[in-house]
């Protein structure tokens, strides 16, 4: 069963749109990488993970991303 914490998902539910929940639940790697680079540019102090570094998105993250990933306009 899909844990619904905010009462909006859970009128989504009820209407059985679960797509909607489940896309909203996790937001993917790209748009991940993407806030992250915003927090960097605010001046957060982090630092991007380089390649092959532990907890570093591999070769097999990115093309499993790309299998979901929306066309450009």
């Amino acid at each position: 069963m899909l844990k619904v914490k905010h009462l909006e998902q859970k009128q989504h539910l009820k209407n059985g749109n679960v797509k909607d929940i489940v896309m909203a639940a996790k937001p993917g790697l790209y748009a991940n990488i993407h806030a992250k680079q915003e927090r960097i540019k605010a001046g957060s102090g982090e630092k991007m993970r380089k390649p092959g570094a532990k907890g570093a998105p591999t070769a097999k993250d990115f093309k499993e991303s790309a299998k979901t990933a929306k066309k450009g306009k």
